[in-house]
């Protein structure tokens, strides 16, 4: 047993060490979204003047779910003008390490749930991992508008992944372009290790071709710019076609279609064969690369993170989910309301007038 408390807080030392030359060595101006410079906070606990909805805390945001936690915050802060979060936003895997070994960062919300290892970590250190599942999303496949390729199988997907594929003509024998390169937002994305667990079943991908881009804004621009790139990004990005921002960004890629898994013992209630990272495809999961919005919690006792990520999981939380163009993991509630009757007036419901047809008396002697 001292032997395995001791591995662990090795392992903890070295997390230490490295969050803390990664963070001296990163400048903010890398991203403009991206906060690495935050005030320490003795420990995980809420203070005696904090509550749900009043207080001051940093939580970690998995960078490719930006837009949509984004979102919630700012509805969150501007019902509750007492609540302060400061979003640290890092590439999924980043996040996920700073929560795990910062008191000072008591929540991040992110694409994966923690391996073992990771709950291990906090475990060693009493704290065990508090879970909630907020949505779902998707990772999209987006190609330049002058790809014509506009869906593909979930072979040829793994093919372009491993290396096997390499060129778009083994797709498309007409298409005008030649190689393919594939393009994530970072190399510490949680995008990586879903794409790896979900089709590749552990195995690396192909460093030929392979690139990993800072952001996902990067990642879009750079498929703007190269026909022959296929870039993977957080459908966060392109779900809410009501912002404008979406829009602009629509007109510089297009999203790719993907084909259903074939051994997938999902209940898809769509029985076509291709499918997009669209919201009712991913709420039934029927889009293959569909994968749940996680918020994990390291606070010690009841204080603004709880309040947060009960606010997200509510009502409010998930209309926001789901007016985003992302699937809510609970069913929204629809009112309907129904004319009032007013008895008594000339606008209530009448009696028909009474005709020899249809009197009570009719036929009566």
């Amino acid at each position: 047993m001292r032997a395995f408390r001791a591995f662990f807080f090795l392992v903890l030392a070295f997390y230490l060490f490295t969050f803390c030359e990664q963070q001296s060595t990163t400048s903010s101006s890398e991203s403009p979204s991206r906060e690495n410079n935050y005030k320490s906070q003795p420990s995980t606990s809420p203070n005696a003047q904090e509550n749900v909805t009043k207080g001051e805390i940093y939580i970690a945001v998995d960078e490719s779910l930006l837009p949509i936690i984004q979102a919630e915050l700012d509805n969150f802060q501007a019902v509750y003008d007492g609540a302060i979060i400061h979003p640290i936003v890092l590439p999924g895997e980043e996040a996920i390490r700073a929560m795990l070994v910062s008191d000072s960062i008591r929540l991040v919300i992110t694409g994966r749930k923690l391996n073992r290892e990771e709950e291990y970590l906090l475990e060693s250190l009493t704290i065990p991992p508090d879970y909630a599942t907020l949505g779902k999303d998707g990772v999209a496949l987006v190609v330049n508008p002058k790809n014509t390729v506009n869906q593909l199988q979930t072979s040829q997907l793994t093919g372009i992944l491993s290396g096997e594929i390499k060129s778009w003509k083994k797709i498309d024998p007409g298409s005008p372009l030649d190689n393919v390169s594939l393009i994530f937002d970072n190399a510490r994305s949680t995008t990586i290790s879903f794409l790896r667990d979900s089709l590749m079943e552990g195995k690396s991908f192909s460093p030929t071709g392979t690139f990993a881009m800072k952001n996902t804004t990067e990642v879009i621009d750079y498929v703007a710019e190269n026909p022959g790139s296929i870039g993977l990004v957080g459908m966060s990005w392109l779900s809410d076609k009501d912002d404008p921002k979406v829009q602009e960004r629509l007109k510089k890629v297009r999203v790719v279609f993907l084909e259903k898994l074939a051994d997938s013992d999902i209940p898809c209630a769509y029985t076509q064969q291709y499918f997009g990272p669209y919201q009712s495809f991913l709420d039934q999961e029927c889009y293959p690369l569909t994968r749940k919005i996680y918020s994990i919690s390291r606070e010690s006792g009841i204080g603004l993170g709880t309040g947060l990520v009960a606010y997200i999981d509510g009502p409010q939380g998930q209309k926001i989910i789901h007016k985003s163009g992302l699937a809510a993991i609970h069913t929204i509630p629809r009112k309907i309301k129904l004319p009032e009757e007013e008895p008594n007036t000339t606008t209530a419901r009448q009696k028909p007038p009474t005709t020899k047809e249809n009197s009570p008396d009719t036929g009566k002697k």
